[in-house]
């Protein structure tokens, strides 16, 4: 008997209409998909190496080791992800781009590296910037990184940025007619805080010889932050025109850093109280002296107490699926 014949039918699969949905719908895609966490509280995935395996060891933030990667140790996890879905076509390059550069924190460890970066980019991307961060690299002393930050190219690439909103600058002596400058030509500047970064824990593993320490020994055994800031008054820069050359914000900075490195509720999180804390990054709420107001200071590279595992599990099957 004859075989019978098989149809074969092929079912296309059907595309589905992203460009029929609305455009505040399509935005909010791209804001999932393209808006990330300042690089300086992004989290390791749990297969990197510089992630913390129990709740005993601090874990290092990306952003202060992705320049020590050693053999088996490079990180990538301060890294933007998902950018190539700009790529898909030019409809979304041009939709999901606005997102992107308005939507984002965008951080660099000096202003060279800033300087080099908007050297990079086009006129249109430097307009649609709403938010930069320049903190100093960890372990800088604040006047050296004073005085090789601050180049004559730093306030001219600022000013390229006529859109920006929000303005983090490192600890820092600000030159004569800095803020009044940037006060006057860039109207959408909202705040300009002074920020950096205050090492309130330097727990050291219990090893004699200090030269035997590995980097990931060493960095996961030191790092608990605080990410201290002093807002810069333009407001009132632009209801006066006042000069801002008499006030010295980085010894501001430097003063309420000091309280915040001696506040006694971070005696407790040094030595017994780490588990208060819902995960790696958290803000504390501290009435500093001389301050009339309570201050919320972020702290970063605290012990993973609640969720460590389950987050690492969930990202190892992640890391297993792809």
């Amino acid at each position: 008997m004859p075989a019978m014949p098989v149809l074969v039918v092929g079912v296309r699969p059907k595309i589905f209409p992203f460009f029929q949905l609305p455009p505040e719908i399509r935005d909010l895609i791209y804001e999932f998909v393209l808006v990330e966490p300042p690089k300086y509280e992004r989290h390791h995935i749990a297969t990197c190496p510089w992630a913390a395996k129990t709740s005993v060891y601090m874990e290092p933030p990306p952003f202060a080791v992705e320049e020590l990667n050693g053999p088996g140790q490079t990180c990538h996890c301060s890294n933007r992800k998902h950018l190539a879905i700009l790529l898909v076509n030019r409809q979304i390059h041009s939709e999901g781009s606005c997102v992107l550069w308005e939507k984002n924190v965008f951080s660099f460890c000096l202003v060279d590296s800033f300087n080099t970066w908007c050297a990079r980019i086009g006129d249109a991307q430097r307009s649609l910037l709403r938010y930069i961060a320049i903190y100093p690299r960890l372990g800088c002393d604040v006047a050296e990184s004073s005085q090789r930050s601050m180049d004559a190219q730093l306030l001219p690439n600022l000013l390229k940025c006529t859109g920006l909103r929000n303005l983090d600058l490192g600890p820092q002596q600000l030159p004569d007619g800095f803020v009044e400058t940037l006060a006057r030509q860039l109207p959408h500047l909202k705040r300009l805080r002074m920020a950096g970064f205050e090492t309130v824990v330097r727990r050291r593993p219990q090893i004699k010889d200090s030269w035997t320490y590995t980097y990931q020994e060493y960095y996961q055994c030191i790092w608990v932050l605080a990410l201290v800031h002093v807002v810069v008054r333009l407001d009132d820069v632009h209801a006066a025109g006042s000069s801002d050359h008499d006030v010295d914000y980085q010894a501001m900075w430097l003063a309420r850093a000091r309280a915040v490195r001696e506040h006694p509720a971070l005696g407790d999180v040094q030595y017994k109280h780490f588990g208060v804390y819902s995960d790696t990054h958290s803000t504390a709420t501290l009435q500093l002296p001389h301050e009339a107001h309570p201050v919320q200071v972020p702290m970063i590279g605290l012990p993973t107490i609640v969720g460590l595992f389950e987050r690492a599990k969930r990202e190892r099957e992640e890391v297993a699926q792809h």
